[in-house]
């Protein structure tokens, strides 16, 4: 999905629509960028009867998402899910390169059983 001419709002929208499709909600950006670091994505998704009324303050932090993606831009996802007290948060760098993303780190992309 991260490719150059995609706007960063329809790069956040795609990492939480998968969290959203299953029930879960997220409390942390799923993706934010590195270089420049002008760009945050959504702090949190599907918090509303969760934890949205304990904390109402979620709903005021600012985030940026009107950037268009360009080569050479550096970002750092970090997909996560809620359910109930349970979280999991996974990642990794990327870069915008002209023909596509580079990934830069591939062993916390991945889940596995066992030791890695």
């Amino acid at each position: 999905m991260l490719r150059p001419g995609l706007s960063f709002a329809a790069l956040c929208e795609a990492m939480a629509d998968p969290v959203h499709r299953a029930g879960f909600w997220y409390l942390s950006p799923l993706v934010h960028s590195v270089s420049p670091a002008t760009m945050l994505g959504v702090l949190h998704g599907g918090v509303e009867g969760v934890v949205g009324e304990r904390y109402p303050w979620l709903h005021e932090l600012p985030i940026s998402l009107d950037a268009t993606i360009r080569p050479g831009m550096l970002f750092s996802f970090e997909p996560n899910a809620c359910s109930g007290r349970m979280r999991v948060n996974i990642g990794g760098t990327v870069a915008v390169g002209t023909a596509g993303p580079e990934e830069l780190n591939q062993l916390c992309c991945r889940l596995c059983k066992g030791p890695v």
